[in-house]
């Protein structure tokens, strides 16, 4: 393990970029649920789903944000070629971590949302609660496999960032990698990946439209209707974040300088949940 002083120096390239704008957001994202928070505890003296959902899709959107941190600092953003190969291992690790751990932070993310639903339109129109329960419940089934996947298919798990080491990363023959970029193979592979990925997609489009239904039909003035909705329609931004993330998963992966390519996907990765 490198110094701090010697890891720095690894920092460069587009890794600046990539923390400014990953801290901002998590900075500004922070001090909004802290709000919330306090506002929801202090004065309010209510304790919702939606807000410990919230809680934790903060929690562990940091934790990936610290290892994304680690990784930048390590070289992801730079120039292959200007790394050592102990940096390259310790920048790819750390991207690695970083971004399975985010793959749960964009999960906590849609729950708040859906909380937040069922919350206000509360548990008597059975078929409509029964939709939102659907999209957490199968976004959860997909989120276990997919890190399931991740854990399991190398042997032992550090050849997904260091393949000098002797092991086989043949223990599982598909898998859910792709969306990550983690792994590019066989046709099944991929067919999988885009699966999990226009899934999560569908599903963010599908929580930013469902307040219409909600708000549409209450006494108040359409202007007020339509900023609430504009609101809570927010997650179309997730969607279309992970569309891009998918499309630089491909671009990031078929270079050869993928440490400098890695930077856009991190930022779309991190960007994602916030």
């Amino acid at each position: 393990m490198r110094s701090e002083a010697a890891a720095h120096d690894a920092y460069g390239g587009a890794g600046p970029l990539e923390m400014g704008v990953t801290w901002t957001l998590a900075l500004l994202t922070t001090l909004a649920v802290a709000a919330r928070v306090y506002v929801s505890f202090a004065l309010l003296e209510r304790r919702d789903w939606d807000l410990y959902w919230v809680t934790l899709a903060l929690v562990t959107a940091l934790c990936g944000q610290g290892m994304q941190t680690a990784a930048a600092l390590y070289g992801i953003g730079n120039h292959i070629e200007l790394l050592t190969k102990s940096d390259i291992v310790q920048a790819l690790k750390w991207d690695w971590l970083g971004r399975m751990i985010g793959v749960w932070a964009s999960f906590f993310g849609k729950n708040v949302v859906i909380a937040l639903m069922l919350r206000i339109q509360g548990q008597k129109n059975t078929k409509k609660a029964l939709f939102l329960h659907s999209i957490w419940v199968s976004n959860l089934l997909l989120t276990i496999a997919l890190v399931t996947v991740l854990c399991l298919r190398c042997n032992p798990t550090s050849l997904w960032w260091n393949k000098a080491q002797p092991g086989s990363c043949d223990r599982i023959s598909s898998s859910f990698t792709e969306v990550l970029g983690l792994f590019q193979s066989s046709w099944t592979t991929e067919v999988l990946g885009l699966f999990q990925s226009s899934w999560t997609t569908a599903s963010d489009f599908a929580i930013a439209i469902y307040p219409v239904f909600i708000f549409w039909n209450l006494s108040m003035s359409w202007q007020r209707k339509a900023g609430i909705c504009a609101i809570m329609g927010a997650g179309i931004i997730a969607g279309i974040v992970n569309i891009f993330k998918t499309i630089q998963v491909q671009l990031a992966h078929s270079n050869k300088d993928v440490t400098y390519d890695l930077a856009s996907l991190l930022i779309y990765t991190q960007v994602e949940p916030w």
